[in-house]
Formats: structure tokens, C-alpha cells, sequence
């Protein structure tokens, strides 16, 4: 009769792990289906957005609504019609010179700055910690 209550016990304890298990396998299968339906409400409201942006793009870019900008703003924005003759084809283009070096443009750049080399100005960045003496 011992045995029989032994091997009861152990049916219980076995059922009793097996319902704690469905449960918890149940409990996480839920938090991820909610899981999931939140990420795909937050999917559907970006893309709402982006719809939304994307329309408000094309009703700000409209001919119309930028030519009446640019005759209500002509004195800031001195913009002309591009013509014809402004195209240019890329056989009309000059050739980049492929083993010339040339500074011109340095010295033209650096005369603009005032200044006569490259060396540091004494700006601090913040990037690279000032060396003592400097």
C-alpha cells in the first residue's frame, strides 16, 4: 500500500510540474504576442508618417505654390529661369590635367585667409589636448 501512495505522490508532483510549465509557457507566449503588437502598431504609425511627410513634400514642392514664393520673395532670392545655353554636354567639359600639381589654388585660398601656410592658427578644437608651450 506504501507503493501505491509513493507512485501517487509522484504522479501529483508531475502533473503539478506540468501545469506550472504550461503556465509559464503560456505567460510568455502572451508577453510576446503583446510584444509584437506593439512593435507593429509602432510600425504602422511610422509609416503613417512618412505618408503624411511624404504628402506634406509634394504639396511644398508644387510649381505653383514655389513660383508664388519666389515673386513674393524676388529681392532675397534673386532667382532667374535656367537657359538653354547653362547645359553643357560632358564632351565640352575641359580634361582634369592627371600629372599636374598645381598650388594656385592653395595660395589663392590661403591669401583669402590672410595667411601664408597651412601651419596651426592656435585654434582649439577641443579634439587634440594642447601640448605644454604652445
Amino acid at each position: 500500500m506504501k507503493m501505491f501512495r509513493l507512485r501517487d505522490m509522484l504522479m501529483v508532483a508531475v502533473i503539478v510540474s506540468a501545469v506550472g510549465y504550461t503556465y509559464t509557457a503560456k505567460h510568455q507566449t502572451d508577453t510576446t504576442l503583446e510584444e509584437i503588437a506593439r512593435a507593429e502598431r509602432e510600425i504602422q504609425r511610422r509609416k503613417d508618417a512618412i505618408e503624411i511627410l511624404e504628402t506634406d513634400w509634394s504639396l511644398m514642392t508644387q510649381p505653383h505654390r514655389l513660383q508664388s514664393h519666389l515673386k513674393t520673395f524676388r529681392s532675397q532670392l534673386p532667382l532667374e529661369p535656367l537657359r538653354p545655353d547653362q547645359y553643357a554636354r560632358v564632351g565640352q567639359l575641359p580634361e582634369r590635367p592627371l600629372d599636374e600639381t598645381s598650388e594656385e589654388g592653395l595660395d589663392e585660398a590661403l591669401a583669402i585667409l590672410g595667411r601664408d601656410s597651412l601651419s596651426h592658427d592656435g585654434v582649439m578644437t577641443g579634439s587634440i589636448p594642447q601640448e605644454a608651450g604652445q
